[in-house]
């Protein structure tokens, strides 16, 4: 090390080779923390070379733990290290972007020098870091989104850590985190702290098949700020955009800073996405998701790009990324509470349910699943006072053949309290609606009354779903699929009871039922169909039908009507009187 200071001390740069056993050395621990201090604060006081950032990026990776995930996926990541202590904007980014319905590959850590890095948000919101590749796969599978926790990736940095604590500033490892992503995904977006830095990036990058897009606000901040200009670096072109650029006006630094704590943070990350928080913070994470997205289209135009990230805020999808992430972490809260032994003494538990699939396919059924909710992820409170017990037998009374009982809370203001509840009073099929992830899920709906559960083909892989019908049967529980695509087709297996097709464009949130009608050509006959989401009116009840459905799941319709056992009757004496 005292030659390497030395030449460094002169001003001479390291070859690439050189650089590349020098990192080596530090990921095996050869150096003292005083060697190493030493060593961050020469490239403190003068710029990385990039033959210096490609020699030390290559040992990085080499001695990191790979890992093979999707390779048509995107990092958005910044340097970290501006002082500017915005909220977390990135990673907040990446959220919009896998709503959007890209795949996001986040590599990332704790911050070293602010309060809150992407690490110290996504623990705190209780996901799970992992190493493992079957893990990592099953998230982006489910939710489109994965991270990957720095300090698991690159055990050789352990060496460097305390050092970086104890002095508090940027160093080059700011410089190289965002290059030495684990998983390496073709795309990429990244953040620098100053102009010299996104150039260093390009020269360090530019020959490689990575499509990526470097931005740095000239006012400082490794993100768009939204505050002035910004420089944005493409392989082929470079430019300076402005918030007008985005459709966006110019934004004052204190509109976008962050909160003093993780926890303060966390309350802007969640406003964001549930559409809570102010115009300021709501568009800098929308222009820093547009040029992500514009990385992953280049043939889009930014304008283009800003119009899909406002979708995907406002439809709800990235929310619902989130959601699924945060799902985990409910299921874990209750894992501690209550076991699964604990379920199998309840009454309910070794009941027979009431087949779904049974009644919708009786000759005289009504085909209606009606649908107990209190809100939606894009309308928001729509009965915001309803009562389980009370909707329930209305719903019986009016007709209905089944009934959907939403347990899913920061969505639907549902509890499991509610299907109890309706159980009670009911003597017809009750399906658990909620995002189900875990086998645990399937016990507490069986312990709860239900007969049947929704598995959702978006957020599970065809394992995930094989294995969690295969448990719910044998739980004595039937099984209805969604899907949302003709990409799901797939997915559908022996195990399952029913198969829904969700009428909603998810990108658009608007409903077409003929793309429904289509696709039920290819849904064996086997299973019950389940037409779900937008029926709003008889005649769409009877073209399903006539088409083939054997089911119509509808809940708003009556819901927001607050007199929800009234509107169905109302709606059945429509449907049969024509």
């Amino acid at each position: 090390m005292k030659e390497t200071l030395n030449l460094l001390y002169q001003g001479e740069s390291l070859s690439q080779e050189a650089a590349y056993k020098l990192m080596t050395s530090i990921g095996e621990g050869q150096y003292s923390h005083e060697e190493l201090a030493s060593l961050l604060t020469v490239y403190n006081m003068r710029d990385i070379r990039p033959e210096e950032l490609l020699g030390f990026r290559k040992a990085m990776i080499d001695m990191s733990l790979r890992v093979n995930l999707p390779k048509d996926a995107i990092d958005i990541v910044g340097t970290g290290g501006d002082g500017k202590d915005t909220f977390n904007i990135s990673t907040l980014s990446c959220f919009v972007v896998a709503g959007a319905g890209f795949k996001i590959v986040k590599h990332g850590n704790y911050s070293a020098s602010s309060v809150s890095g992407s690490s110290h948000m996504m623990e705190h919101f209780g996901y799970s870091f992992s190493n493992k590749e079957a893990k990592l796969q099953a998230d982006l599978e489910r939710s489109g989104i994965c991270f990957l926790h720095a300090p698991l990736f690159h055990p050789a940095m352990k060496h460097i850590v305390p050092v970086r604590k104890a002095l508090k500033v940027r160093t080059i490892f700011n410089i190289m985190g965002p290059l030495i992503n684990p998983a390496q995904p073709n795309y990429a977006l990244y953040g620098t702290y100053n102009q010299e830095t996104a150039q260093l990036y390009h020269e360090t990058l530019k020959n490689e098949s990575l499509a990526y897009g470097i931005v740095n606000s000239l006012d400082g901040y490794d993100e768009v700020s939204l505050t002035g200009q910004a420089l944005l670096i493409r392989k082929q072109e470079e430019e300076v955009l402005s918030p007008a650029d985005f459709g966006f006006s110019t934004l004052d630094a204190a509109q976008i800073k962050g909160g003093g704590n993780v926890e303060e943070n966390a309350k802007i990350f969640l406003s964001v996405l549930k559409g809570e928080a102010t115009d300021a913070q709501t568009e800098v994470v929308l222009a820093n998701a547009a040029l992500a997205l514009l990385c992953l289209q280049p043939e889009k135009s930014l304008e283009d790009c800003v119009q899909q990230a406002k979708e995907s805020l406002k439809s709800k999808n990235a929310l619902v990324v989130f959601n699924l992430a945060e799902k985990r972490k409910e299921v874990a809260q209750h894992k501690e509470t209550q076991s699964i032994d604990d379920f199998t003494k309840s009454p309910y538990f070794d009941r027979e349910v009431y087949s779904a699939k049974t009644q919708l396919l009786h000759p005289h059924s009504s085909g209606i699943i009606a649908e107990f909710k209190r809100k939606s992820p894009s309308k928001g409170w729509i009965f915001e006072e309803a009562i389980a017990e009370e909707v329930g037998p209305a719903y019986q009374n009016a007709g209905a053949a089944c009934i959907s009982v939403l347990t899913d809370e920061a969505f639907f203001g549902g509890t499991l309290e509610d299907l109890i509840h309706i159980r009670r009073q009911v003597e017809i099929p009750i399906l658990r609606k909620e995002f189900i992830i875990d086998e645990y899920q399937l016990y507490e709906a069986k312990a709860m009354g239900a007969d049947f559960i929704l598995l959702i083909a978006e957020v599970l892989s065809t394992d995930e779903i094989k294995s969690l019908s295969k448990k719910a049967k044998e739980l004595g529980l039937e099984v209805l699929m969604e899907l949302h695509g003709e990409d799901q087709l797939p997915k559908i297996c022996d195990s399952l009871d029913m198969v829904g097709i969700n009428n909603r464009n998810l990108e658009t949130f608007e409903v077409d039922l003929d793309r429904s009608i289509k696709m039920l050509e290819y849904i064996p006959n086997d299973f019950a169909k389940i037409a779900e989401s937008g029926i709003s009116g008889a005649d769409e009840v009877l073209k399903l039908k006539q088409a083939g459905f054997d089911g119509f799941l509808i809940g708003e319709n009556f819901m927001k009507t607050h007199q929800p056992g009234v509107a169905l009757k109302s709606f059945m004496e429509e449907i049969f009187g024509k």
